[in-house]
């Protein structure tokens, strides 16, 4: 009996040891946790200051002591890795960094084709990293507050006028990178209350293209650029917002109609989304801005005119937030200009596809198409119909077989406070027109 009383005092100590081992443990590497928390912070922080002290010191043209800052980040990079290896992240991110700065400076220092292809190359990794590490909400909110998330605009900006200008330039002739541009940061709170943040970076050959390209007014589909690379990273970002399709609209244009300067205009004027977001713009502009933005999220868009006044129309299968919404039908269906007097008849077809330069559809043999006034047609194969614009100098043509049916409910773009669906009560029982801008 002694001996069974003794065994078991034996177990029971043994099992008090394990329990005190495994609180001292416990304790012991919360404390080391809590100090590689401590380094972590003051580590990465001194990293992440050191590459954007550099990018400050390449936009003064002081590629020198950008390249030396450079160098510190780096010796400052090495430490932090050596002390808080679990956070592998975070080291990718500074390693992306330093890797965009150093190509940056090559590039703007000598420029050649070679360079650019390794910094647009390089940009593509960081921005890749800096989209992952939005998963970690606490090292996304320490960037932030570092102003991490401007230079991620600045970068995005950068790549994209590489995609858009300097790779073919700079297989033509030397081309010197600018890092000149508006940097615009939008906040806002939508419809449910809840408040966004958006920094974007246009960089000014961006905005001088579109400041010079043509403004005819009269063909707002000329103005929707909805492949520009900028204006789909924005769409983008509103792709991230809801998963209900009338929130992400209601929030798409609470921020057109918040975060975008209202501006009247003396003389009718009308502006490319780029120009809209560093500028402001009327009413025009503004539906311009937010038709492109649906455009590409994948929504039926159209421009909605009333006498002196103009809004986007976007079509949704219901709408829950607005009683008796207000919605408008296409006032034609099918619309181009052309050259033709007399109606065309079935050999003609072969003649007006020509027309339709990089696109590929087909009309059957039984397709006519005819004329309804002086700048609307008609194309009709059997049962399918075909929507037929004219854009700049191109003719494009969209098959369209439900357009006739469609409601595209009302979103006033230039005054605050009103839903998809709500319209000012001036322009209630106006007469109006719509020109659908069906999506690709």
């Amino acid at each position: 009996m002694k001996k069974e009383k003794k065994e078991k005092g034996r177990k029971v100590i043994f099992f008090a040891l394990i329990c005190i081992s495994f609180i001292l443990g416990y304790t012991l590497g919360n404390f080391q946790i809590l100090s590689h928390s401590t380094e972590f912070t003051d580590k990465f922080d001194e990293s992440l200051r050191y590459l954007l002290e550099a990018k400050s010191l390449i936009e003064d043209g002081r590629y020198r002591e950008a390249m030396n800052m450079l160098n510190e980040s780096k010796i400052a990079i090495y430490n932090f890795e050596e002390h808080i290896r679990p956070y592998n992240m975070e080291v990718r991110y500074l390693k992306c960094l330093a890797s965009c700065i150093k190509d940056l400076i090559d590039a703007m220092n000598n420029p050649s084709i070679e360079k650019i292809k390794r910094l647009n190359e390089s940009l593509g990794d960081f921005l890749k990293i800096a989209d992952e590490i939005q998963e970690y909400p606490e090292v996304a909110e320490k960037l932030e507050k570092l102003g991490a998330d401007r230079i991620i605009a600045e970068l995005k900006s950068l790549r994209y006028d590489i995609m858009d200008y300097y790779m073919e330039e700079a297989a033509k002739h030397e081309q010197h990178i600018s890092l000149e541009g508006f940097i615009k940061e939008y906040k806002w709170r939508d419809h449910l209350g809840k408040e966004w943040r958006l920094i974007v970076k246009v960089s000014e050959r961006r905005y001088e293209k579109y400041k010079n390209a043509t403004h005819k007014i009269g063909e707002e589909i000329n103005f929707v650029t909805d492949d520009d690379y900028l204006i789909r990273d924005i769409a983008e970002f509103f792709n991230h917002t809801y998963i209900d399709e009338e929130d992400k609209a209601n929030c798409v244009l609470s921020f057109v109609q918040k975060s975008i300067p209202s501006i009247p205009e003396e003389t009718e004027y009308f502006k490319y989304p780029i120009e809209t977001l560093v500028e402001g713009g009327d009413c025009e502009d503004k539906s311009i801005l937010f038709v492109t933005i649906m455009k590409i999220l994948g929504y039926d868009t159209a421009f909605i005119t009333f006498p002196y006044h103009e809004i986007a129309g976007i079509s949704l299968s219901e709408i829950k937030e607005v009683e008796n919404p207000l919605y408008f039908t296409p006032s034609y269906l099918f619309s181009m200009e052309l050259e033709f007097e007399e109606e065309l008849k079935r050999e003609d077809i072969p003649r007006l596809m020509r027309e339709f330069e990089n696109n590929s559809f087909t009309l059957d043999k039984n397709a006519s198409i005819r004329r309804k006034d002086e700048h609307k047609w008609k194309i009709i194969s059997g049962k399918e119909k075909y929507m037929v614009m004219k854009r700049g100098d191109k003719l494009e043509v969209y098959y369209d077989p439900f357009s006739e049916k469609r409601k595209y409910y009302a979103c006033e773009t230039f005054e605050e406070g009103f839903l998809v669906g709500e319209l000012p009560d001036e322009y209630k029982g106006m007469k109006y027109s719509v020109i659908c801008i069906p999506r690709m």
